[in-house]
């Protein structure tokens, strides 16, 4: 049997309809799936388009069924298909930026602001990254950590942050009671065990 390019799924609560398509959009089959067996009917597919409708139930199948491997994306419903991944965003961006391609001005003007958010998201990332990297080169006990093997600034920053100095223990029995004060208060805890405890 031909392997189908699109699947479309009618979701539902308990019985899902789905309709396979070749290239041309000629049907390959119709099939009525419960939803135990629906991941399984989808997993033996090859990876192709699955669109479904927009409900509250398409976001979960919609992670789901990109688990098997099948296509998603932005810009599908005007007929691009891009792959997956952050390292593909900039051929996504550039076609945005294209004013010689099919994409509708209204549609351009979303995604623009998408791509905007995105930019100022990843600049401030790379700030945040710079301090993190700053503080934990500045810190004596961080620098320390990180020369175990797995432990970078993050981690070791972190730790400096959060962790008590183990002098301040008197014995193991301390240090786990401590931990458990500090996970039934939250994150912010007192003068006492904060961050100035640590240092």
């Amino acid at each position: 049997m031909e392997q189908a390019v699109t699947i479309g799924l009618d979701l539902a609560k308990h019985v899902f309809q789905a309709h396979g398509a070749d290239v041309a959009g000629h049907v390959l089959f119709r099939r009525r799936l419960t939803r135990a067996r629906l991941l399984g009917f989808l997993a033996a597919q090859a990876p192709c388009v699955v669109a479904m409708e927009a409900c509250a139930g398409s976001h979960y199948w919609g992670r789901e069924v990109g688990k098997l491997g099948h296509v998603r994306g932005h810009l599908s419903e005007y007929g691009y298909v891009f792959r997956q991944s952050i390292t593909h965003a900039a051929i996504l961006i550039a076609h945005v930026d294209d004013r010689n391609s099919s994409l509708p001005e209204s549609a351009r003007v979303v995604l623009r602001r998408l791509i905007d958010t995105f930019t100022a998201l990843e600049a401030q990332m790379k700030e945040l990254d710079g301090e993190i990297n700053r503080r934990s080169r500045a810190d004596p006990v961080a620098r320390r950590l990180m020369t175990i093997l797995g432990v970078g600034p993050i981690t070791a920053t972190a730790i400096t942050a959060l962790v008590p100095a183990a002098g301040s223990f008197r014995t193991g029995r301390d240090s786990r009671n401590r931990r458990a004060e500090s996970r039934s208060s939250g994150p912010f805890r007192n003068a006492e065990s904060g961050p100035s405890a640590a240092c």
